[in-house]
């Protein structure tokens, strides 16, 4: 049996109809390329944005990291400095520890987020001894040396736990915290710290 569709409205409105569905079409088509356009130009915005995030994270990371190089190689000079000051001071009978105890000491007692600007030795003559100033050989024997640590770290604990640590070496007393601050190094939040303590050998 065959069957045929047949359209039983009148020729105009045939005619009407095939129109409208042909821009209805042309319609839904444009709009379909228009949404996925858009939404094209939002997830490459983004994709943009969280890239540029993690190009400022690892520049920050770059600018830290060269920060703590440029540290080490000060610390490097501060350690050439102290040889010589403690040569000094050796030869004046100041002192009875040796350089490479203080130094290992100080390396073992230091934290791991913790890394330094500045380690300073340098004396201070005691006020009864100053008094007679034609017994400055002698007063050198009684001059007291103190070290002076300054440097940065991630947390005030770490700084703490380093002046709590030093104080209980058996050669050092009077250690103290004399400054600490939070900073900001770009984005990264830091503890800026300065310890002084008197050898007592």
């Amino acid at each position: 049996m065959i069957s045929k569709k047949m359209n039983l409205l009148p020729i105009e409105y045939q005619q009407r109809y095939e129109v409208d569905t042909k821009a209805f079409l042309q319609k839904a088509i444009i709009s379909l390329f228009v949404i996925s356009f858009i939404a094209f130009l939002f997830l490459g915005k983004y994709q943009l944005y969280a890239l540029e995030r993690e190009i400022t994270s690892l520049e920050s990371q770059q600018r830290l990291l060269s920060e703590q190089s440029a540290s080490l190689l000060s610390i490097q000079e501060e350690l050439v400095k102290l040889e010589g000051q403690w040569t000094k001071y050796d030869t004046l009978g100041v002192q009875s520890i040796p350089l490479n105890e203080f130094l290992k000491d100080v390396t073992e007692s230091t934290p791991k987020d913790i890394w330094y600007t500045t380690i300073e030795l340098y004396q201070v003559m005691n006020d009864s001894d100053s008094q007679d100033t034609e017994q400055t050989n002698v007063n050198l024997q009684h001059e007291r040396l103190h070290f002076n640590m300054k440097g940065y770290s991630q947390s005030v604990a770490s700084v703490g736990q380093l002046a709590y640590i030093l104080n209980q070496l058996s050669y050092t007393d009077k250690v103290v915290i004399d400054y600490s601050a939070e900073i900001t190094l770009d984005t990264v939040s830091l503890i800026e710290f300065s310890i002084q303590g008197r050898i007592t050998q």
